[in-house]
């Protein structure tokens, strides 16, 4: 078939099946000729993802985690692909069909539209589809709670339906036009970069015997097998190794297994934790069975394939022969992947097993060197954990999750905008966050989703975000939209204050959560019984309404909307003078969290404490003591997580010299010890995988402060206005002989450097000529060079 050069508008098709099923995969092909070749696009939009490749070349997977009704389309160059005559277009769709953290389930369905010069190929009844043979369909093991399904692919029933000369046969049938008028729009952000395939060294291997029990999921099986290692000697055909470690690739295993044995298995290390594609490479005979698990750390001495319901865990039945395997559909992360072999009818030759890395097209724009090399590390390592965390938006974690919260996305923003410069990806986290906004304008807990679960101070996060966002991006035009429902969310709690404090709203659909920590965590309801009842106020809340009505109140003073602004800084002066009533006890000289009924009445933290000094609540002699306990080791408060440190860290930084100096040494006693253990990217908590029951995620974006506080506060440059038109140089010098980096800003780069010299220092900063240095301690016995470079 030729490729039109009519103005026919593209359908959303899908194959003929009147009930259709969760975690479906359908393959589409559409041959037709080009008469020229030139500049080519293709533009793809599918429920819930797609892979696709043009003459046998893969050329794009990814579709951006949309709400139903807001659908978008990846437009994907391939030009380099196209040519004369007949061309090929052949795409995986998948439709998950189940509700979860980042995905909304709405009807099955594939959009495109492939340009060439004048020629045009689009989704109609002229493409071809079937459901896939080799992908079992329907209901299956769940990654986790907050995620998809895992898979199961049998390669015997491939048939190269991908390859440019494959003609389709009979079970190939004409697609369904779907009843959907929905025209998508592009993604807002660019599409993710495949890196090429990290190295790989097989670290364990051995024998297994299956304990088979009931229909258990793959990752139950893998987590239940009895292992016995063996020396690579005994396991591999004609293997070299020294001391255990096999120096000859790719490995055979001989097959050589008694009738004792189920299997044989095999541990491989990529070096360290990314995010990406499941890639297998081997041959062998038609029938083996290759258990696939994905971790992030060995400490059973194993891959951690199933924890607490979450499978981490995928099936791969080989064909006869050499043959490669992607999943495309799925990103997994870890460092570890362990490979269980069973149903073995001849050697198995692994030439490789990995991950895909599949990264947010960034630069590492900032940079930050200083005296303490420690320091340089941990910089390093919150770089590399904050992109794996940096997709199709900012997610928690690539593991577990992979799901946007409004408290995570506000810190990952924070520290994107200096390590990266990247201020995309968070207008466009924070616009699928405002999306989730109802009636009772709260945040959901995470977006999109149908979740309907909300974290009350999330939304105070949010709000504080969108301000943070225009002051680092200088960009109000795109974020407008958001600011005029920022304000509605606050007259709408303004309006719910009782005597100038926000009660916690009351339901199951409130999770009150505040952090990791003992007593401020909450609790999920479950029934309506198991829902907070009574009057109650939270200190944490409160403060965080303050800071959200005085950063919207600086966002409208860059729209010149100062009455407005007036009037929420009056309302938070209100809050601030009823929480230090409420909340401040002078026998303890601190601030308890709760009041109300049914509550921890005498409970004190760190988190608590250090955002009543950023609401600027107490009076200078309470702050004086709130600061000073904060950089005690043992202060009788509930510790602060590496999540929330933030706040603790802005806390004692935003005080005088002498408090300011302490707080580079609490970074080091917290985050080094990870670096110790051998991390390459940063925990979700300091108990690392042994938290949450053995699900400890071992990579998180809010663990990555420390960068912006090497940024913010050591080397001393933040935002007064938009765009860093005018910015602050307040540097923290601590007990460093000399630190330097670079911070990006939508007008170039700031340099700043300084290095102490006797009693005193001498620094330097270059800067965008549009920009302005505003010093702050001009006390700080500190001579500046600063320069334009223009």
């Amino acid at each position: 078939m030729k490729a039109s050069l009519d103005n026919a508008k593209p359908q959303w098709i899908w194959e003929n099946q009147k009930n259709h099923q969760v975690n479906q995969y359908v393959e589409f092909f559409r041959a037709f000729e080009l008469m020229e070749c030139g500049n080519a696009e293709l533009r793809i939009a599918a429920d819930s993802n797609f892979a696709a490749w043009l003459n046998g070349h893969f050329v794009g997977t990814g579709q951006f985690s949309d709400f139903p009704d807001k659908k978008t389309f990846t437009s994907i160059n391939v030009s380099d692909f196209v040519r004369l005559g007949k061309n090929v277009l052949t795409i995986l769709a998948y439709h998950c069909g189940q509700d979860h953290s980042s995905y909304i389930s709405d009807e099955p369905g594939l959009w495109f539209v492939f340009q060439c010069g004048q020629a045009k190929v689009i989704s109609d009844e002229n493409t071809h589809c079937r459901i896939s043979k080799s992908y079992t369909q329907g209901s299956i093991a769940r990654i986790s709670q907050q995620r998809g399904f895992c898979f199961s692919y049998d390669a015997r029933f491939a048939d190269n339906w991908t390859d440019i000369n494959y003609e389709p046969q009979q079970e190939w049938q004409s697609s369904v036009i779907r009843n959907q008028k929905r025209v998508p729009q592009e993604r807002p952000v660019p599409m993710l970069i495949l890196e090429p395939r990290p190295p790989h060294e097989i670290i364990a291997q051995g024998v297994l015997k299956r304990f088979k029990f009931g229909n258990a999921a793959v990752a139950e099986l893998m987590q239940h097998d009895f292992l016995s290692a063996r020396h690579p000697r005994q396991l591999y055909e004609g293997a070299i190794s020294v001391n255990g470690k096999i120096l000859s690739r790719p490995v055979t295993i001989a097959n050589a297994l008694t009738d004792h044995e189920d299997g044989a298995y095999i541990i491989v290390d990529i070096g360290r934790e990314e995010c990406g594609f499941i890639d297998i490479e081997l041959e062998t005979s038609a029938g083996t069975v290759v258990d696939i698990a994905i971790g992030e750390h060995i400490a059973d001495m194993r891959v951690r394939a199933a924890v607490g319901g979450r499978n981490f865990a995928s099936r791969y039945i080989t064909c006869k022969g050499r043959q490669h395997f992607i999943y495309y559909i799925e990103r997994y992360a870890g460092r570890y992947i362990q490979l269980h072999f069973t149903n073995m009818g001849a050697p198995i030759t692994l030439f490789y097993a990995g991950l895909i890395p599949a990264n947010y097209p960034v630069q590492k724009l900032g940079t930050f060197s200083c005296s303490d090399t420690s320091s340089e590390k941990i910089y390093d390592v919150c770089g590399h954990t904050l992109k794996l965390c940096m997709h199709e938006r900012y997610e928690d974690c690539p593991w577990r999750e992979q799901a946007l919260y409004g408290e995570d996305a506000r810190t990952e923003a924070l520290i994107g905008y200096y390590v990266f410069g990247e201020y995309n990806l968070a207008r466009v986290s924070l616009d699928l966050l405002a999306r989730s906004i109802e009636k009772d304008c709260f945040v959901q807990i995470c977006a999109p989703t149908r979740l309907n679960i909300k974290i009350p101070f999330a939304t105070m996060s949010w709000l504080i975000a969108l301000s943070e966002y225009i002051r680092f991006s200088g960009d109000k035009i795109q974020i407008n939209e958001s600011i005029k429902l920022a304000c509605e969310v606050l007259d709408r709690h303004c309006g719910q204050l009782i005597d100038d404090l926000l009660p916690c709203p009351q339901g199951k659909q409130y999770w009150h959560f505040y952090d990791w920590a003992d007593g401020l965590s909450g609790s999920i309801a479950r029934t309506d019984k198991e829902a907070m009842f009574g009057q109650r106020f939270d200190a944490i809340l409160n403060f965080f309404f303050i800071l959200a009505l005085e950063e919207i109140s600086n966002a409208l003073d860059y729209y010149g909307q100062s009455n407005l602004a007036n009037k929420f800084r009056t309302q938070a002066a209100a809050i601030r003078k009823a929480s230090h009533k409420m909340f401040w006890n002078s026998e303890q000289q601190s601030y308890k969290t709760y009041s109300g009924e049914h509550v921890l009445q005498k409970h004190y933290a760190e988190m608590t404490q250090s955002l009543a000094l950023l609401a600027c609540v107490p009076d200078d002699n309470a702050a004086s003591i709130l600061r000073n306990r904060l950089t005690l080791n043992d202060n009788g408060w509930t510790p602060i997580s590496l999540g929330m440190a933030i706040y603790k860290y802005d806390a004692i930084l935003n005080g005088p010299v002498e408090i300011r100096n302490k707080a580079f040494k609490m970074i080091s006693q917290q985050w080094l010890p990870m670096l110790y253990e051998g991390a390459t990217t940063f925990w979700e908590t300091i108990k690392g995988q042994a938290d949450f029951d053995g699900a400890g995620s071992l990579c998180h974006g809010f663990s990555t402060i420390p960068a912006y506080v090497y940024q913010a506060h050591t080397l001393g440059i933040t935002p007064l206005e938009p765009g860093f038109s005018s910015f602050r140089v307040r540097p923290v010098f601590g007990e460093l002989a000399w630190a330097s980096g670079r911070i990006p800003t939508p007008a170039g780069i700031i340099e700043i450097s300084w290095e102490k010299r006797g009693q005193s220092y001498r620094g330097q900063v270059s800067h965008p000529a549009s920009l302005k240095p505003v010093f702050a301690d001009p006390g700080s016995n500190c001579e500046w060079d600063v320069q334009k470079n223009d």
